[in-house]
């Protein structure tokens, strides 16, 4: 596999496990659906799966696009727009959390 492979599924895994339709059934904020992820994943897990969303992030430059492909790429119904971010935003956002915590 790949390295682009194992991003693309890890960050279907991530995104479609953790940010599915019913997302805010499992925490009120997205910070605590990454926070549910984050107390069950290995070190090494989260930290490939960092690069992987940051990499994601800078592969395309607008935002609405962006936001669309979470959605339809990885199966994410999380919209950081309704909450006033953009897509690469809050894609870094999360890599940064991870980090922390990692």
């Amino acid at each position: 596999m790949s390295a682009q492979d194992y991003d693309r599924e890890a960050l279907e895994n991530f995104f479609s496990a953790y940010f599915h339709e019913d997302w805010p059934c499992e925490a009120p904020t997205p910070v605590g659906v990454v926070e549910n992820y984050l107390r069950s994943a290995k070190a090494t897990e989260v930290a490939r799966l960092r690069s992987a969303i940051l990499r994601y992030a800078e592969k395309e430059s607008d935002n609405a696009a962006l936001e669309r492909k979470l959605l339809t790429e990885l199966g994410c119904y999380y919209r950081p727009s309704a909450d006033g971010h953009t897509a690469k935003n809050w894609l870094h956002d999360l890599a940064a959390l991870m980090e922390k915590t990692n």
